[in-house]
C-alpha cells in the first residue's frame, strides 16, 4: 500500500535536491509513465515463403510477418503485457484487469496476457517483473522512458533488456537438467508468445542461459537474457475509455 505521508516527503526531497525546489521543472522534466492509454510496439520481419520441391529458383517469395506487443501500467504498481498478431482494434478495448472475462481463453493469440509489477527510477528507467501462462518462468523487461517528439514528452519506451528467471525445484539435490535442448535456449513454446523473437510470435525463442544460478529454499533460479535486436520501441496511445469508465480501473 502506498504511504502518502512517506511519498510526499520523497517528492519534496526530489524537488529540492534534483530540481532546486522548482516543482514546475520537476513535473515537466521528470520522466513518468502514462496510465490513460496503452503502449504499443509493432514488429515486422521477413520470412521465406513456400517454393516447389527441389526448386533452386533465386527469386523466392518472402512474407512480411507483423506482431504487436502491448503494455499497460496502473497507478497501483501493477501492469499487463501481451504479444499477439491481433491488431490494436481487437485488443485495446478489452486490455484491462478484467481481461479474463473478455478474452477467448481457448484462443492461443488471446490467452497470452502477463500480469506483473512495475517500478521506475528517478531518471526514467522502468522495470517490469511479470508472469503468465508459461509455467515456472518469470520475465523481466527493462525500458528507458524517452520523448517521442517536441510535443510528445515521455512518450516512448526504449528497450534496455528482456530477460527471464526460470524456477526449478531441486528435488534430488543433484541439480536439474536446466538446458533441456542442450544449448541453453528456450524449448520453443516457452516465451515465444510472451516475448516473441524473429521467427514469429510462436517461433523458437532466442534466450540464452547466461550461467547464473541461485539456489534458495530448494529452488534453483536460472537467469538469462533474450535477444532484443529486432525489437521496436513502445509508443504511447491514449485510450478514451481507460479513464472515462471506472470498470477499467478496478
Amino acid at each position: 500500500m502506498l504511504d502518502l505521508e512517506t511519498g510526499s516527503r520523497d517528492e519534496n526531497r526530489i524537488a529540492d535536491l534534483v530540481y532546486d525546489n522548482n516543482w514546475h521543472a520537476m513535473l515537466h522534466d521528470r520522466p513518468f509513465l502514462k496510465f490513460n492509454g496503452v503502449y504499443i510496439s509493432t514488429v515486422n520481419y521477413q520470412r521465406e515463403g513456400g517454393r516447389p520441391e527441389f526448386s533452386n529458383a533465386w527469386n523466392l517469395p518472402f512474407r512480411i510477418i507483423t506482431y504487436y506487443r502491448y503494455l499497460r501500467f496502473y497507478p497501483d504498481g501493477t501492469s499487463l503485457k501481451m504479444s499477439t498478431i491481433l491488431e490494436p482494434q481487437k485488443i485495446v478495448y478489452k486490455f484491462h484487469k478484467h481481461w479474463r472475462k473478455l478474452f477467448n481463453m481457448d484462443n492461443e493469440w488471446e490467452n497470452q496476457v502477463y500480469e506483473g509489477q512495475w517500478e521506475i527510477t528517478l531518471d526514467g528507467k522502468v522495470k517490469i517483473d511479470s508472469c503468465g501462462p508459461v509455467e515456472n518462468y518469470r520475465f523481466v523487461d527493462e525500458f528507458q522512458i524517452v520523448d517521442g517528439g517536441k510535443y510528445a514528452m515521455h512518450h516512448k519506451l526504449d528497450w534496455i533488456r528482456m530477460g527471464y528467471v526460470r524456477l526449478i525445484e531441486n528435488r534430488n539435490g543433484n541439480g536439474p537438467n536446466v538446458n533441456a535442448n542442450g544449448n541453453g535456449q528456450r524449448d520453443g513454446a516457452g516465451n515465444a508468445n510472451a516475448n516473441g523473437q524473429r521467427g514469429g510470435v510462436n517461433g523458437p525463442g532466442n534466450g540464452e542461459d547466461d550461467g547464473h544460478r541461485d539456489e534458495e529454499d530448494n529452488v534453483e533460479r536460472v537467469v538469462g537474457d533474450l535477444n532484443i535486436d529486432n525489437e521496436r520501441s513502445f509508443r504511447f496511445s491514449r485510450v478514451k475509455s481507460y479513464y472515462e469508465s471506472s470498470f477499467y480501473e478496478n
